[in-house]
């Protein structure tokens, strides 16, 4: 006959499992989630990082293409003002002016490239934000927690044997002392 006691050690074990693996079931379920919201995080960073880019990409273009008809629009300026004089004073004009486009346009492609090298450290700095915010996914362990709970039955069992070998051992006593003294009162 199975005791009280062991009855209610071995169903506490077994909620006690049950317990622990949905502990790790939701801890699992946590990790995942925060990955996927980290994920989510570097994606969108990504994608404005990206629309950012393009666009100062689209700026820098302008200018220069609002530089190049400039350009155009000065030298047949010049051409025309410069019908009465030499060409040696023209072709300086035309130097100079191309000179300083040459200089507008480094600038610019200068800090069109100081941009996009920029943007790139921008990228991999997404990839380490994400591993910073991803969280480690822990496995659900059945065979561990199994055996946490049955060394605790098994603990439960060894004292309840251990109890019920020590009353026995008195009742055994007890008789051994009816025996040796049948007049005693209580056996003694």
């Amino acid at each position: 006959m199975c005791s009280p006691q062991l009855i209610i050690s071995a169903i506490s074990a077994g909620l006690s499992y049950q317990q622990s693996i949905q502990q790790q079931q939701d801890a699992k379920e946590q990790a995942e989630r925060q990955n996927e919201i980290a994920f989510a995080n570097r994606l969108n960073k990504e994608r404005a990082e990206g629309l950012r880019i393009r666009q100062v990409e689209e700026r820098e273009a302008s200018k220069l293409f609002q530089a190049g008809i400039d350009s155009k629009k000065a030298q047949a300026t010049v051409n025309t003002a410069a019908e009465g004089f030499g060409g040696g004073v023209l072709n300086r004009l035309v130097q100079d002016y191309l000179r300083q486009e040459g200089r507008y346009n480094s600038v610019i492609l200068s800090n069109l490239e100081k941009e996009q090298a920029q943007s790139q450290q921008n990228f991999n700095n997404f990839v380490t934000g994400q591993e910073a915010q991803s969280a480690y996914v822990p496995q659900v362990s059945y065979f561990t927690t199994f055996a946490s709970a049955a060394t605790t039955f098994g603990q439960d069992y060894l004292d309840y044997r251990g109890d019920q070998l020590a009353r026995e051992q008195a009742v055994k006593q007890a008789q051994q002392n009816t025996m040796k003294y049948p007049n005693a009162p209580g056996g003694f």
